[in-house]
């Protein structure tokens, strides 16, 4: 089994893990709940746009389709779960722009650019964009969800 790069579920569930310690009220814990659901979401529909490339990275990290989708499960589906029992007490626009800044910046920092094909599988650049895009919504789910009307 081969180890993945720096991957940005390492950076949200690391968010959420000191989130969560310094409680649902915190400023952290709200942002991290944005990358969350950000991140999820376009993980998950990458298939739509590229019917290769879940295989392809199930290849690149030498794992079975069993321990793939137990991962996905585990690493991005229960998180949101998760944020779903212990919703963020308070969740701003400015949460939201707190989390597409990380995940931004997290894509210039090991790629230098928004086409992070080198951690996770190549994608044609149009595909690149749509999983941005639908990152970036994700990231409004929780301000939609669980803001202060």
């Amino acid at each position: 089994m081969n180890f993945e790069p720096f991957v940005f579920t390492h950076v949200f569930l690391s968010l959420m893990t000191v989130g969560f310690m310094l409680g649902t009220q915190s400023f952290l814990w709200s942002v991290s709940c944005n990358s969350a659901f950000g991140s999820t979401l376009s993980f998950s529909l990458i298939p739509l746009f590229d019917k290769t490339a879940y295989r392809r990275q199930r290849l690149k990290l030498d794992i079975s389709v069993t321990y793939f989708y137990f991962g996905h499960f585990m690493l991005h589906i229960l998180p949101c779960a998760l944020i779903m029992y212990y919703p963020p007490q308070s969740v701003s626009i400015l949460h939201v722009w707190v989390a597409h800044i990380i995940q931004i910046g997290w894509a210039y920092c090991v790629q230098g650019s928004v086409f992070v094909d080198d951690i996770y599988v190549p994608l044609q650049k149009q595909t690149w964009y749509k999983l941005w895009t639908l990152a970036f919504m994700g990231h409004y789910i929780p301000f939609m969800t669980f803001r202060e009307m």
